[in-house]
C-alpha cells in the first residue's frame, strides 16, 4: 500500500470516519447568525439572517432545518423547520436538536424595523422528524449562546429585544437591559421549567461551550457596545465564576460573534480575522493553532477529530456566506 493510501485509510478510521478531503458542499443559501449543532454524526444548521448586515425583515430570517452528513459531506438535506428566527441558540442532547430564543423581525421589506426576541423552545426528533414544544424562556432572549452540561440545558448572555418598548426620554438615566441571568433546563424533567442562576456579565454575540466540566463563556459585545474578547467560567459544582485568559484581544472584532468548539481534550475558538486559537484544561494560555481560508464571523465551528474543525457560513463584508470550510488546526 502506498503512502498516500494509508493517509487516506488512517483519515477513515479516525473520529467515526468523517471525510476530510475535497470541499464539502456550500449552504443551500448563505446565512449568518444561525445555530448549528451535531447530532449522530450529522450537523444540523438551523435558521440565521440572509440579508445583508443590520437589514432585517420578515423576508431575511430563516426558519429552515439542513443536515449533511459528517461522513459522506456529499450533500444538504432540507428537513421541517419551525419558526423562522435568527441568532437561535441550538444544540443536541441524546438524539435529539433543541432550539431555544432568537431574534425574529416584525416588519415587512422597506418598513420600519421592528424586531422581537422570542421565548420560544423547542425540540427536533431526526427519526421522526417532527418538533415538540419545551417550556418557553422566563423571558425572551436572543443574540445568546447555549450549552448542554450532562442533562442541564444552560442559554447565557444575549438581550430581550421587544416590539413597541417606548423610547426613553433625552434626559432618562441610562438603565441596564441585557440579561445578567442565565437560566437553566433540567431536560429529563422540563415540566419543572427554567431555573436563574446569577451571571455577572452581561454580553451578546458570545459563544458558549463545555469544557472540563465547566460552562465556558467567550467574547461577544458588551452593554456599552464595547467588543469584547472576555472568557468567564462557571463551576456547577461550586455554583462560582472565575475567568481565564481573554481571546483574540489583537483581532479587530476580538471576540464578537465568534464560534467555539472542544475535541480532543482543547477548547478552540474562531474570532473574525481567520485565526483560530486553542486553550487546555488549564486555562494558562491561548495559543494560535489555525487560520481560515476565508475570514468570517457570526459562523459556527464543528469539531471533525482531533485536528479538523469544519467552518461554516457566516459574514464577510457585510453579507452572508454559503461557505463551509474543514480547517486543519495544531493539536
Amino acid at each position: 500500500m502506498n503512502r498516500c493510501a494509508l493517509i487516506v485509510l488512517s483519515l477513515l478510521l479516525s473520529s467515526w470516519s468523517v471525510r476530510l478531503w475535497g470541499a464539502p458542499p456550500p449552504l443551500p443559501k448563505a446565512v449568518t447568525s444561525f445555530g448549528a449543532a451535531v447530532c449522530d454524526r450529522s450537523v444540523y444548521v438551523y435558521g440565521g439572517h440572509m440579508g445583508t448586515a443590520h437589514a432585517y425583515s420578515t423576508e431575511t430570517v430563516s426558519g429552515a432545518l439542513w443536515r449533511m452528513s459528517l461522513t459522506k459531506q456529499d450533500a444538504w438535506e432540507v428537513l421541517p423547520g419551525d419558526v423562522p428566527v435568527q441568532s437561535p441558540g441550538i444544540v443536541a442532547w441524546q438524539d435529539k436538536l433543541i432550539l431555544v430564543g432568537g431574534m425574529q423581525p416584525q416588519n415587512a421589506p422597506g418598513a420600519e424595523q421592528k424586531l422581537m426576541s422570542l421565548d420560544h423552545v423547542a425540540m427536533f426528533d431526526p427519526k421522526t422528524k417532527a418538533w415538540t414544544k419545551l417550556p418557553a424562556l422566563p423571558e425572551p432572549r436572543s443574540s445568546h449562546a447555549l450549552a448542554v452540561m450532562g442533562d442541564e440545558l444552560y442559554a447565557v448572555g444575549g438581550w430581550p429585544l421587544k416590539v413597541g418598548t417606548p423610547k426613553p426620554a433625552p434626559d432618562a438615566p441610562k438603565t441596564k437591559k441585557w440579561h445578567n441571568t442565565m437560566v437553566v433546563l433540567d431536560l429529563t424533567k422540563p415540566e419543572t421549567g427554567w431555573k436563574t442562576l446569577p451571571q455577572p456579565w452581561t454580553r451578546r454575540a458570545l459563544a458558549a461551550v463545555v469544557f472540563g466540566g465547566k460552562l465556558w463563556c467567550i467574547g461577544g459585545m458588551t452593554e456599552d457596545n464595547e467588543l469584547s474578547s472576555a472568557v468567564d467560567i462557571y463551576d456547577p459544582k461550586t455554583q462560582q465564576w472565575s475567568s481565564a485568559p481573554p481571546v483574540g484581544e489583537k483581532d479587530r472584532a476580538m471576540g464578537f460573534g465568534c464560534a467555539a468548539c472542544v475535541v480532543g481534550g482543547n477548547l478552540y475558538v474562531s474570532p473574525e480575522g481567520g485565526k483560530v486559537y486553542r486553550i487546555g484544561t488549564d486555562a494558562k494560555a491561548w495559543t494560535e493553532c489555525g487560520k481560515l481560508v476565508k475570514s468570517r464571523y457570526f459562523h459556527q465551528l464543528i469539531p471533525l477529530n482531533d485536528t479538523h474543525l469544519m467552518a461554516i457560513g457566516g459574514t464577510s463584508g457585510g453579507k452572508p456566506m454559503d461557505d463551509v470550510e474543514i480547517v486543519t488546526v495544531e493539536h
